[in-house]
């Protein structure tokens, strides 16, 4: 069976795939689902499913959630290559008070042509990312405690801003 043979779209597969990050989904995951870039540009436009950005869709009657701009902004700069990190992290991990006033996110520092994502800080470093620094929240994958809080001092983050948590 050669690649000229139709596959047929896989609606449980790529449910499956965003439920387990907050309704979001790449066009990456959606072609393994069998949804080609064709079909998911249709879908988007008869409103069935929510285009975010290029490479980026949202199942549209998905319910909200409070990290999904996280989930959002992570698989938007590469689920493979990005990590949440810093004050997102420290937020994820419930290790800090913190606020974070936008998405953190790091890569490797030799990724280049990053897209430009409004709201996102993305930090590069040039420590490899081992997978014994990295955890999965709610889908994301994220920054180790260990590393989280490493990376955020180093960054200079406070380690307590305002009244702790209770």
């Amino acid at each position: 069976m050669g690649d000229t043979m139709e596959r047929q779209p896989n609606q449980s597969c790529l449910f499956a795939t965003a439920s387990g990050q907050h309704g979001y989904f790449t066009s990456k995951q959606a072609d393994s689902c069998g949804y080609s870039k064709a079909l998911l540009a249709s879908h988007a436009r008869t409103g069935r499913l929510r285009r975010i950005r290029r490479g980026l869709y949202r199942l549209r009657d998905y319910p909200s959630s409070p990290n999904e701009d996280v989930t959002a902004a992570w698989l938007a700069l590469g689920r493979d290559i990005a990590v949440v990190s810093h004050e997102s992290a420290l937020d994820l991990l419930d290790l800090s008070d913190i606020i974070p006033n936008a998405v953190h996110l790091m890569v490797p520092r030799s990724k280049r042509h990053l897209p430009d994502l409004p709201g996102v800080v993305v930090h590069t470093t040039t420590r490899p990312i081992e997978s014994t620094d990295v955890v999965v929240r709610e889908g994301i994958r994220l920054t180790s405690p260990t590393r989280t809080i490493l990376d955020s001092a180093e960054a200079g983050t406070p380690p307590r801003a305002g009244r702790g948590r209770h």
